[in-house]
């Protein structure tokens, strides 16, 4: 059987990297990239990822950009965008259930991905302290919000998945260190986006899921 996977997402779908340290800049590199790979002839994976896009540009897009193509399976994140400008977790929730179940009407195995969580570098966490807004080595509350709601949101996508009988990627988790739950800095250059090595943990986390538990084929 020859897979035909989409990954379909927003800028961290379409392997998105900021300016990493010195001015250099890095070129774009998708997880799906790694998953070609691995895949070789045993099947096609496809990114359609558009920077800054929300879930509802998603849903608007699903069936141009997806469902026509009669994939085997979609790889759907999203969110991100969504809880940067103060959406709720449960309307976030509502358009990818929407996604889902479009997948799903369509005859396509869907794969739910958690939101990756953020983290600070470490001239904003000394700024911080020096304005009182952290205690010690705690991280400042405005992350620590930002993380509660990824961890709302996150709970609520598995627990959908779990309901829809659909696999789901915890990238948060697979990409997070500490008890605070904070972003590897080894995974991302500006503490939103992934590294190179991100989007390459974030290519096992798939084939882990997909490949792996489910087939039983080992890079």
């Amino acid at each position: 059987m020859v897979h035909r996977l989409i990954c379909f997402g927003d800028s961290l779908t379409a392997g998105y990297q900021s300016v990493g340290i010195g001015g250099q800049v890095s070129a774009d590199t998708p997880y799906g990239v790694f998953l070609q790979t691995w895949l070789g002839s045993l099947g096609t994976v496809t990114v359609t990822g558009i920077c800054g896009e929300m879930t509802k540009d998603m849903v608007d897009r699903f069936n141009r950009d997806v469902a026509c193509h009669h994939p085997t399976t979609v790889v759907i994140l999203g969110g991100t965008n969504d809880l940067g400008c103060g959406l709720t977790p449960s309307l976030i929730l509502e358009n990818l259930k929407n996604l889902y179940q479009q997948a799903q009407d369509s005859g396509i195995q869907a794969v739910g991905v958690t939101v990756p969580s953020l983290c600070a570098s470490d001239e904003v966490l000394m700024i911080s302290r020096e304005m009182s807004e952290v205690v010690n080595q705690d991280i400042p509350p405005w992350i620590q919000s930002h993380i509660d709601h990824r961890r709302t949101l996150n709970r609520m996508i598995q627990e959908t998945c779990m309901a829809m009988e659909m696999e789901c990627v915890d990238l948060f988790n697979g990409t997070s260190e500490g008890p605070q739950g904070l972003l590897a800095s080894a995974y991302s250059n500006d503490g939103l986006h992934l590294s190179t090595l991100g989007y390459e943990r974030f290519a096992e986390l798939v084939w882990q899921v997909l490949f792996e538990k489910r087939l039983g084929v080992h890079k």
